[in-house]
C-alpha cells in the first residue's frame, strides 16, 4: 500500500459547450459571460489577453490572483471551451456549467472538475 502524501495544487474546472448560438460567443457577449463567472467565485483578474481569429474565434486568457481562466472559441463549429484553474475550490461548479450553458444557448454541455496534485518530496 501507498503511504505517499500529497499536496493539492488547485482544482481544474473544464467545460465544453456544444451547439452554442453563434451571436452568443461574440467577444462582447462572451466578456460579460466571464465577468459573472469571476464574480460569482470571487476570482480577481490580474491580467486579460484576447486573440481574435480569422475569419472568426476568439482565444481569452484571465491571469487571475487564485490562477488563470482561458476560454477558447469555434463560431464556426458552435462551441466553446472554458478552462478555470485555482488554488481554491471552485464553488457550485454544476451552477458554473449550466450558467453557461444559458449564456451560449448551448444545446450540450460537459463539466468535469478534478484536483491537481503532486506526491510531498
Amino acid at each position: 500500500m501507498d503511504k505517499t502524501s500529497h499536496v493539492n495544487l488547485g482544482r481544474l474546472l473544464l467545460i465544453i459547450a456544444a451547439g452554442c448560438n453563434p451571436g452568443a460567443l461574440h467577444r462582447l457577449k462572451l466578456e460579460k459571460t466571464i465577468k459573472i463567472i469571476l464574480r460569482r467565485t470571487k476570482m480577481t483578474v490580474v491580467k486579460c489577453q484576447r486573440h481574435r481569429f480569422s475569419p472568426d474565434g476568439l482565444t481569452a486568457t484571465y491571469i487571475l490572483k487564485e490562477s488563470h481562466l482561458v476560454c477558447h472559441t469555434w463560431p464556426e463549429h458552435h462551441a466553446a471551451v472554458l478552462e478555470l484553474f485555482c488554488c481554491h475550490p471552485i464553488p457550485q461548479p454544476k451552477n458554473l456549467s449550466l450558467l453557461l450553458q444559458d449564456r451560449l444557448g448551448a444545446k450540450k454541455i460537459r463539466w468535469s472538475i478534478q484536483t491537481i496534485s503532486i506526491a510531498s518530496p
